[in-house]
């Protein structure tokens, strides 16, 4: 998100465009970070969230939750609270530069590599649909250098990670309805 990170200030100004329009008509939404804290590089959804939770004034229309490596544990507290938009963050192989943040769809995540989940994401979004058909449910991949086992996050990770939960501080407290 910033220059150290593989995705340039052009690149962060389109990424918050982009999740304004998201967030436009938004009432209620969910910010789910995952990915495993002792999985080097698969920890950019926890920092993320962490950054995003210092830089965001609790609201009761948004819920931050750490899926940490079983986000399918909080399938139950997703559905009842019913959000019109479901924010996964997480490290994801998405062959860019390390660092480099995507959108990712969800009828395009089949062919991401995300990296330590106990479930399949994409029964965890099956599910929820069934549960909460209202739900858009959007990805926020981090191209992860390494996700062995460690804490040593690569720089650019992190800072993409961190960049990326103030950008969502900024973009949500712009732009969600309340």
């Amino acid at each position: 998100m910033s220059n150290n990170s593989g995705m340039a200030n052009r690149d962060l100004a389109q990424l918050k465009e982009l999740l304004g329009d998201q967030l436009a008509n938004v009432r209620k939404l969910i910010v789910l970070g995952v990915g495993a804290v002792f999985c080097n590089d698969d920890a950019a959804g926890m920092i993320c969230l962490d950054h995003l939770a210092l830089a965001l004034p609790e609201r009761e229309d948004i819920l931050l939750l750490g899926g940490s490596s079983a986000p399918e544990n909080f399938t139950g507290v997703i559905a009842d609270f019913a959000p019109d938009l479901l924010l996964f963050v997480d490290a994801a192989d998405i062959g860019r530069p390390i660092g480099t943040v995507a959108v990712i769809p969800a009828e395009q995540i089949d062919g991401i590599t995300f990296c330590t989940h106990m479930l399949p994401l994409p029964v965890m979004l099956q599910y929820l649909a069934n549960r909460c058909p209202e739900m858009r449910p959007l990805l926020l991949g981090i191209q992860p250098a390494d996700t062995g086992q460690g804490t040593d996050v690569h720089p650019a990770v992190r800072a993409a990670a961190e960049a990326l939960g103030e950008a969502l501080a900024e973009v949500i407290e712009r732009g969600m309805r309340r």
